[in-house]
């Protein structure tokens, strides 16, 4: 009823544009789609995307980027489908894109960390959905993994700009 209602008097007030999306913490499309179909929020964050196309720039099968992007007709119904969904790579939760690029038993290189990176970005940025990149991510925020707290929520929220106060 929320959704629906907040859209309803985003109209009523001259924003026909309104644009709203909720955050569910699952990956499976099958589940997540009950929130958009059933549920009627325009969409929600997707939690499916940033597994899947984090793998995919770590270098593992891209069948399972391929069986991701199969279950998007789950949100397909009159008003929804799967290219309304925000898509993300990592966020100031969760831990950023960099941080699970760094977390490989590869030992790539900075250069190789950072083509990575952009390879994941290239993805969101040119397949369905619409990307958002959470603050950080466009600054490297990466969590080395030799730091204490490791990836992760603590890790991922790294100052932006450096202190003015002497510390």
């Amino acid at each position: 009823q929320f959704g629906p209602a907040l859209q309803g008097h985003a109209a009523s007030v001259g924003n026909k544009d309104f644009f709203m999306f909720g955050e569910v913490y699952d990956a499976d499309p099958r589940f997540m789609s009950q929130y958009t179909t059933e549920g009627k929020l325009q969409a929600t964050v997707d939690f499916g995307f940033q597994g899947s196309g984090v793998n995919f720039a770590k270098g593992r099968a891209t069948t399972e980027l391929r069986d991701f992007y199969a279950l998007d007709d789950y949100f397909t119904d009159a008003d929804s489908n799967a290219y309304s969904l925000p898509t993300f790579l990592g966020n100031h939760d969760m831990g950023r894109v960099g941080s699970f690029l760094r977390d490989n038993t590869e030992g790539w290189t900075e250069a190789q960390l950072l083509r990575r990176d952009q390879l994941a970005h290239s993805l969101m940025y040119l397949t369905r959905g619409q990307p958002v990149v959470y603050y950080g991510d466009e600054q490297g925020f990466s969590a080395p993994k030799d730091v204490p707290g490791g990836i992760g929520d603590q890790r991922a929220r790294e100052d932006m700009f450096p202190s003015k106060v002497d510390l």
